[in-house]
């Protein structure tokens, strides 16, 4: 409700004050200016930046937020749901891949309409496996208790093809990877660093070994 809130407000702010949502969505995103959007935007500049500051909240909102060094190295972390209930999530990779995916993984998730959606895997609660679907402001959970369960409610990793057009096409599935694009919540434009594991791509920055002390003779 708060995010549908925010969006509203988000929407009556650039009516009233004018302004061009493409502009909005554009200066949000990092994206450049045309010559006459830049005219448009010096004209009316307070009331874009206001619009803009909202925008860039929403989609921070609205995005997977990494998992932090010390919440890897703890195997739980501080989530918000969909609901914005803050919960703890398990994101171990003994909870998380009884499930067949681990926390931070990007994965994509066909809905009953055939709309494709990427979505992060945050983590295990309540026996249930979340996930944080892009634009969507928290994490919700499908059903399904092993990796081939959540299959069927249309949960792949990114770039997983199916079976029937592994076969349609010919292609081996040793050459079927999936794919990297995760933005970080934090940085929008910035592509974090992650670590390739059998359960795709993770996205989290990898703990380092520490080496055993040498003992001085």
């Amino acid at each position: 409700m708060k995010y549908f809130l925010r969006a509203i407000c988000l929407v009556v702010m650039i009516l009233l004050a004018g302004c061009d949502s493409d502009i909005v969505e554009k200066l949000a995103t990092g994206q450049p200016l045309t010559a006459e959007e830049t005219k448009r935007y010096n004209e009316q500049k307070e009331s874009f930046d206001k619009a803009i500051a909202t925008k860039k909240q929403e989609i921070i909102d609205s995005t997977y937020k990494e998992a932090t060094r010390d919440e890897v190295m703890a195997g739980k972390r501080q989530y918000k749901k969909k609901n914005g209930e803050v919960k703890e999530f398990d994101i171990s990779e003994g909870a998380c891949g009884k499930f067949g995916f681990l926390a931070g993984t990007q994965v994509e998730i066909t809905d009953s309409n055939k709309n494709k959606k990427k979505a992060n895997v945050v983590g295990v609660y309540e026996n249930h496996l979340w996930f944080h679907l892009n634009g969507v402001n928290g994490a919700t959970f499908l059903s399904g208790n092993n990796k081939e369960e959540l299959a069927k409610n249309g949960v792949a990793l990114l770039g997983e093809t199916s079976q029937a057009a592994k076969e349609s096409d010919k292609t081996p599935a040793a050459q079927i990877k999936p794919e990297v694009a995760a933005v970080s919540a934090a940085e929008s434009v910035k592509q974090p660093v992650g670590s390739t594991t059998e359960y795709g791509d993770v996205y989290f920055l990898p703990i380092p070994r520490i080496p055993y002390m040498k003992k001085n003779n």
